[in-house]
């Protein structure tokens, strides 16, 4: 009221004091001009069918208001109104864009219009915003930072006013823990300004054009964990230590008994500090197989991660060697080449290698190792065959060895070494025990021995005579003139006797035969003393017949 008083009071003033003189001499009373009050001047609207205020004033019966277009070439209102309290409503739904509009008011004491008001403009715009489409983070992203940052895409919109980011860390965002308020349309990020407790949270943004029409994106979810996880993985395979002729490596781990996390991480890498060129392997799996790999040693180890990418404890670490290089071949040992042997048992022996796990021995009589008499694997640097292992042989054979290491290489074969197997003794005949008599002459044994054991000058049978354990006569069979063995008996002293020949070849192998010898004596009694006795009968006799004779005479 009192306002109301102080302006009719300046207008009272205004009307008997402001006088214009014009060149007709005539005089114009001045009054004061409308003030308009709404919509304000450069103001934005979504009403379509507009207010119109001013202030009014008391001496005033009419007011003229005319609303145009921006432009002023087209006149939308034009129209006289009686007091009409406050506001001017435009009746007909305007189209959206900028108008004008101004007032004057008629006078009644000076019977004339007033000057017109000065011009307002105002923008109808009943057009929302374009919906803010929101970047990054992407819905349920799960995240260290506890201070995210919040992007969305810019919006088309001629009269943007501001955006508004909700963060909450309810759905309904009844209780935002943060609210950001942005004026410029191009600034389409922003960062969470404190750091948020480990939680679920939601967000969104709503953009507001200066007419307060406005359009709000979908909500997203995501999740600050900043826990890292307690599982610690037990490394399955490769096993440590082992080796692979292979560029490609299958790698298995597990948690158990604990739960698996969301990703494990394999680190691979020949550095053992871990401080050069480290490889890796991110997966959700429990395996992971990677390629290229080159040969040398390496190391391996895993950790588990959760979806926010906090990081667990490492693993032991395990090693493992690639090696493509064959080891190198072993020198043969014994048995010597071109040996000979009679045994059965025979121990074969080499030279060790470097790096090597296996040793594979192949022997043959085939010294092209056409075809394999006995194969066998070890890990040692001999080995010794069982008894009888090739039966009864009387010929050369052939053996090699190569070795193989961790990784499976084979190394290149030995050097061929060969040895005569001669387990086969020299034959002869067995000559019947032998029985003379005392004294008598052309007694004799005979032992013959077929030549195919002795024919070869540089293998020849030695041979022993022993008669009664005394050595008789020795010598080689390939310096006689035949293939037989003689002994001459004679003179042996009345009773038994044994002979026994050795046969023995240059392997060892050796023949006996033992011939008993008996001598007899020979009793004369009876040839000796009969004619004695005969011719003493006989002189006897002769002597009788003489006496009857002479005594007849």
């Amino acid at each position: 009221m009192k306002n109301k008083f102080k302006l009719n009071v300046s207008f009272f003033i205004l009307i008997l004091c402001c006088t214009i003189f014009l060149p007709n001499n005539s005089i114009k009373l001045c009054s004061a001009d409308p003030a308009l009050r709404i919509p304000a001047d450069n103001s934005y609207t979504n009403d379509n069918t507009p207010k119109l205020g001013w202030y009014t004033h008391s001496g005033v019966s009419k007011y003229n208001i005319q609303l145009w277009y921006g432009n002023f070439l087209t006149k939308v209102v034009d129209a006289e109104v009686a007091h009409p309290g406050d506001d001017y409503v435009v009746l007909d739904p305007q189209s959206d864009m900028e108008y004008v509009f101004r007032v004057r008011e008629y006078i009644i004491g000076l019977k004339q219009w007033s000057d017109w008001s000065p011009v307002w403009s105002f923008y109808i715009d009943t057009v929302s915003p374009s919906t803010p489409v929101l970047d990054s983070p992407s819905d349920d992203f799960v995240t260290t930072d506890d201070t995210p940052i919040l992007e969305w895409n810019q919006v088309t919109e001629a009269h943007f006013d501001f955006y508004e980011v909700f963060v909450d860390d309810n759905a309904d965002f009844s209780s935002p823990e943060r609210l950001y308020h942005i004026n410029d349309k191009t600034d389409t990020d922003v960062t969470v300004s404190s750091a948020l407790p480990d939680g679920k949270y939601y967000w969104k943004v709503r953009a507001v054009d200066k007419a307060h029409n406005e359009a709000s994106s979908s909500a997203r979810s995501f999740t600050i964990d900043t826990t890292p996880p307690s599982q610690i993985p037990s490394l399955s395979y490769p096993s440590d230590d082992s080796y692979f002729k292979t560029t490609s490596i299958y790698f298995s781990w597990g948690y158990y008994p604990q739960d698996d996390p969301y990703n494990s991480r394999l680190l691979y890498s020949k550095d053992s500090s871990w401080t050069g060129t480290n490889y890796q392997c991110l997966t959700a799996d429990m395996s992971c197989t990677m390629y290229g790999l080159t040969e040398g040693i390496w190391y391996w180890k895993v950790r588990a991660e959760d979806e926010a990418g906090n990081s667990g404890t490492w693993s032991t670490v395990r090693s493992f060697t690639i090696d493509f290089t064959a080891p190198f071949a072993p020198d043969l040992l014994t048995p010597e080449s071109a040996s000979r042997l009679n045994e059965t048992d025979i121990l074969f022996s080499w030279s060790e290698v470097a790096d090597a796990d296996e040793y594979q021995l192949q022997v043959t009589d085939d010294d092209n190792f056409g075809s394999i008499t006995e194969q066998a694997y070890t890990s040692e640097t001999s080995l010794a065959f069982t008894t009888g292992f090739m039966g009864s042989y009387e010929c050369f054979f052939y053996w090699r060895v190569r070795s193989k290491d961790l990784a499976g290489n084979w190394g290149s074969w030995s050097e061929i070494s060969h040895f005569l197997l001669d387990n086969v003794p020299p034959e002869a005949n067995n000559p019947d025990d032998l029985v003379y008599d005392e004294g008598s002459e052309g007694n004799n044994i005979t032992w013959i021995v077929p030549t195919a054991h002795h024919s070869d000058e540089n293998q020849p049978l030695s041979y022993k005579v022993y008669i009664d354990s005394v050595l008789n006569v020795s010598g080689y069979l390939y310096e006689e003139s035949d293939d037989n063995i003689t002994i001459i008996v004679d003179g042996l002293e009345a009773g038994e006797h044994t002979v026994r020949l050795i046969l023995t070849d240059l392997t060892g192998n050796t023949f006996q035969d033992t011939v008993l010898v008996t001598v007899q004596i020979v009793i004369r009694e009876y040839s000796t003393i009969i004619p004695i006795l005969s011719l003493s009968f006989l002189l006897v006799g002769l002597c009788s017949i003489s006496k009857r004779r002479g005594k007849s005479i």
